[in-house]
């Protein structure tokens, strides 16, 4: 009897530390997709230009107001049909972006993006 219950121990202990390992890991899968540069699908306001210059990507572009959160934008995709020289801002507009692999590799102080896919709403 009692190597019975010796073996179920150790048979609950393997069953606990795999499932902690697994709720470990889902855990740190669900914090660290944000930094994917998984694309994201928004409303935003096209606020202005960034007149800021400078030699680094951390400068220049557009600015764009997404949830609450100003973004900064370098170009829009091919085949947008925006021309922000001279389009009347600000101009709302849904889009498809994710964070740039700009921002991941310079730091730059505004948060820069990628913008896949735009129109006008």
């Amino acid at each position: 009897m009692e190597n019975y219950s010796n073996q179920r121990n150790r048979t609950w202990k393997k069953w606990s530390f795999a499932l902690l390992g697994t709720l470990l890991s889902s855990v740190l899968l669900a914090t660290c997709s944000g930094i994917t540069g998984e694309n994201t699908i928004s409303n935003g306001t096209i606020t202005g230009p960034d007149y800021r210059r400078c030699v680094s990507p951390c400068c220049g572009g557009w600015f764009i107001e997404i949830e609450g959160e100003t973004w900064r934008f370098l170009e829009l995709p091919e085949g947008s049909g925006i021309n922000l020289n001279v389009e009347n801002l600000p101009m709302e507009v849904t889009l498809n972006w994710r964070v740039s692999d700009l921002q991941k590799e310079h730091a730059c102080g505004s948060q820069v993006i990628t913008v896949d896919a735009i129109k006008k709403r």
